[in-house]
């Protein structure tokens, strides 16, 4: 009974004596609303289609270059590298040298690897 009666005050004491921190769920920063601008939403739709429609009709030699266009030079590269990770061709990274390469700038743990840019082989 001793025993008992000295464990419960030692419990008690020690969950007495540490700190609790109380989480603010409110405190994040607020982010600045974008008016909704639909002439430049339009445009942006009219030019993703049109760039995808190109793309798609292009013959399949000019795709690239097409490709370079629609996205940014570090994306190109990123998806380049992931179509051809583990593959056996010049230039191919292992699984983890391109999550090492790309880390910094892209997701590399979610990414579809051995795939093409807009459609999956």
């Amino acid at each position: 009974m001793k025993n008992i009666i000295i464990i419960s005050l030692l419990l008690i004491i020690s969950c007495s004596e540490t700190k609790k921190e109380e989480i603010k769920i409110n405190n994040l920063p607020k982010e600045s609303v974008v008016e909704n601008n639909t002439k430049e939403v339009a445009e942006a739709k009219t030019w993703l289609v049109k760039s995808i429609e190109s793309y798609f009709d292009a013959d399949i030699s000019n795709q690239e270059n097409i490709m370079q266009n629609i996205t940014t030079k570090d994306y190109y590269d990123f998806k380049t590298d992931a179509t051809n990770v583990d593959l056996d061709i010049d230039g191919s990274l292992t699984l983890k040298k391109f999550q090492q390469k790309w880390k910094n700038k892209f997701n590399t743990e979610n990414v579809a690897l051995n795939t093409g840019f807009l459609i999956s082989a």
